[in-house]
């Protein structure tokens, strides 16, 4: 029922937009008749919204992004088309009345990311004083070009934000603000700004409540950034990609136990090591040195590496000290990756994310089936890897693997798809995914069907070389009706 009358709201939103385009592709004096009909309407669609906002959050937030985009794509569309002064007027007018007739108290969530006219981001920020709910607010990165003061103006009103992304465009005004008026925020995000400097300091340490924050690729300095650090209590990531060295040692403190996230780059990883020796999530970007000290990590459980060597860093010792406690390993763009140490080492894995990496071959041939690694793992993502040797080697041992996500990965064809289900792997698979891979046919569609009982998503069929539109109505067919109903996505 309520998705049905969702579905209602939007063609009525889509109806006026049908309406004011056909009127005023007839004259100007219908354009105007028919914004007077609209206004009235807009009355008894406000009371359609306040009865569906007490319905949950979800559901208002999810109609308001719709209306924003429908409104945003119709001043984009129409707003420059308008000769006079007055009729840019009513324009401006009927667009904000339909934004009106959406807007509930209700709404937890706005976006003004979904903007992309300059009235619909003024439209955007005047209905501030109406959503006195909102914890969530994301910002596009030209809002402060277009209207500065306003934005500024009305902020202050949101008393019960809790997040707050504004990439690459926020100021230390806004961020005064915030610490002003903003003291329920808990996660904030203003990366790449470069008009976020040192001044913000004294209205960051403002919002205590802080448990996310984001100023990477700003103007704040390492040694500002590490006073941030050490004075929120509740602080419990790092975020930066030059290298952390700096920051970290300008901490006096002994350590920061409530840093439990780290997303940097660094020259010597011994300094992590030391100051956030509690971290749990752990992501490095571009190492060139050993990482061996990672070994005396005792809770990190998710470990992301880009931009590294294998060897150069000395990733076969560190998996064998730290992979029994990973849960989730991410590589991206590694260099001489050797399989058989992470099969190995990382027995508790559940995630294992590999992206444009480089493979040694492996001297092995054939895996121990009874690894534990083989049966912890339930996600898989392989994408554009440079793999030497049968990928199915390995892969017919995932007998508990749930989701298998390859792009680019030419491995992946009806071969390895045979192999693997001829040995009774992919039994307990949920979700298949392949984008541009090997040469793929309704041969593995149909094995795939037929073996997996629990299958209920294929995904990039469109892109399978030998798959033909009349395979995919097929298909659509065939999975409609089947024991478990599967997704088709193109």
């Amino acid at each position: 029922m309520l998705k049905i009358f969702k579905r209602s709201l939007r063609q009525y939103a889509e109806h006026w937009i049908s309406r004011l385009r056909f009127a005023g592709a007839q004259s100007r004096e219908e354009w105007l008749r028919v914004i007077q009909l609209i206004e009235r309407e807009c009355v008894t669609f406000s009371e359609y919204i306040a009865w569906l906002g007490s319905h949950g959050t979800e559901t208002i937030n999810c109609i308001a992004r719709e209306f924003v985009q429908i409104i945003n794509d119709y001043d984009e569309d129409n707003g420059r088309l308008f000769n006079t002064p007055d009729d840019l007027t009513t324009h401006k007018h009927i667009c904000r009345s339909m934004l009106a007739a959406m807007l509930s108290p209700n709404i937890t969530d706005w976006n003004i990311g979904l903007a992309t006219s300059a009235l619909m981001k003024e439209l955007m920020i005047l209905s501030f004083p109406r959503l006195p709910n909102i914890t969530c607010l994301r910002v596009a990165p030209d809002t402060l070009n277009e209207c500065s003061s306003l934005f500024t103006n009305n902020i202050r009103t949101l008393k019960h934000l809790q997040e707050f992304y504004f990439p690459f465009g926020c100021s230390t005004q806004v961020l005064a603000e915030l610490g002003k008026h903003c003291n329920q925020l808990r996660r904030l995000s203003v990366m790449s700004s470069k008009y976020v400097d040192d001044d913000s300091i004294t209205h960051l340490l403002k919002l205590t409540k802080l448990v996310f924050l984001n100023v990477d690729d700003t103007a704040i300095s390492p040694k500002c950034y590490g006073t941030i650090i050490c004075s929120l209590p509740d602080l419990g990531n790092i975020t930066w990609t030059s290298p952390v060295d700096d920051v970290l040692l300008s901490i006096t403190k002994e350590g920061l136990p409530s840093v439990k996230s780290l997303n940097v780059s660094v020259r010597s990883v011994l300094i992590v090591v030391l100051k956030c020796p509690f971290v749990t999530h752990l992501s490095l970007l571009g190492a060139k040195d050993s990482l061996l000290s990672l070994r005396e990590l005792v809770a990190v459980a998710v470990l992301t590496l880009v931009s590294c060597d294998f060897d150069a860093v000395n990733l076969a010792a560190v998996l064998q000290g730290i992979g029994p406690k990973l849960r989730e390993l991410y590589l991206s763009k590694v260099t001489n990756v050797r399989i058989q140490y992470l099969l190995k080492f990382c027995d508790s894995l559940e995630t294992l994310f590999i992206d444009c990496c480089e493979f040694i071959p492996s001297e092995i041939r054939h895996f121990d089936h009874e690894l534990p690694h083989f049966r912890s793992l339930s996600s898989l993502e392989l994408r554009a890897n440079r793999w030497y040797g049968k990928m199915h080697s390995f892969l017919l041992y995932y007998v508990n693997l749930k989701v298998l996500t390859a792009r680019c990965t030419p491995e992946i064809d009806d071969r390895t798809i045979m192999s693997v289900l001829q040995y009774k792997g992919f039994r307990r698979l949920k979700k298949f995914s392949a984008i541009n891979c090997g040469p793929l046919s309704m041969i593995s569609a149909s094995l795939l069907i037929k073996e997996c009982a629990n299958l209920n998503c294929l995904k990039g069929v469109g892109t399978w070389s030998g798959v033909t539109e009349e395979d995919i109505v097929n298909l659509m067919r065939m999975t409609r009706y089947g024991r478990v109903p599967i997704t088709i996505v193109l």
